[in-house]
């Protein structure tokens, strides 16, 4: 386990955990999924600078998912596409945090836990109704607990395990969000603009306390409404 420097402008520790590593299955490897760098012709997804940098455009990615958590359990998870995501902004959706994690990671369940909390606070919840609800979260678990490639099991655990009810959490056994961030860190975090997919930050973790989490994702969506 790592210990990651303090951010800047905060003042808290984010703690992060190195993954182990994994040969993909054949089955793996040929799931249907649009590589980094790519993007697909026949859906709405906005064209710019391709790339893993901040300030360069994400690639249109895509999961398979739960989009209401608890609720879907039962159901097979979707697949969706980061296009997906961009369609939201007709709805008023500007700021996404896809968050990727494993089931083995300390850290990674710490703040799937954060998350829930967080995304109940009412304080928190009153400002996001004030900014037209412009937040997506979407976790997506890259790994199980013996570092296999994450598969449907999986997820039905992580989403029982921490009682996520209010965001969106998908599989992601290729670790396609592991291309976008520090190698061998879990969380890994990328924070989105929705308006044109344009990558934020790159960051591993997010913060340990609800406080200092609110705060960091207030940050983003101020920057985002400008």
């Amino acid at each position: 386990m790592k210990v990651t420097p303090l951010l800047a402008g905060l003042a808290f520790v984010v703690l992060g955990c190195a993954a182990p590593g994994t040969d993909l299955t054949d089955e793996e490897r040929n799931q249907d999924v649009t590589a980094p760098g790519g993007m697909m012709d026949n859906v709405d997804y906005p064209k710019g600078n391709i790339g893993f940098s901040v300030g360069q455009q994400i690639a249109n990615l895509s999961f398979l998912w739960y989009r209401n958590g608890l609720a879907d359990i039962g159901q097979e998870p979707q697949k969706v596409r980061l296009s997906d995501i961009y369609a939201m902004r007709t709805q008023g959706a500007r700021l996404l945090m896809l968050s990727g994690a494993a089931e083995w990671c300390e850290p990674c369940k710490a703040e799937a836990d954060a998350l829930v909390r967080v995304l109940k606070n009412p304080d928190f919840l009153s400002y996001l109704a004030g900014k037209g609800n412009p937040l997506v979260v979407v976790q997506v678990l890259l790994q199980q607990q013996d570092g296999s490639p994450s598969d449907r099991d999986a997820l039905v655990r992580w989403v029982r395990s921490h009682k996520i009810d209010n965001f969106s959490v998908g599989i992601d056994p290729l670790d396609q969000v592991g291309q976008y961030t520090p190698a061998n860190f879990l969380p890994r975090n990328l924070y989105i603009r929705i308006s044109d997919m344009t990558l934020m930050a790159q960051e591993p973790g997010a913060p340990s306390m609800d406080d200092a989490l609110i705060a960091k994702l207030k940050g983003f969506i101020e920057r985002v409404a400008k």
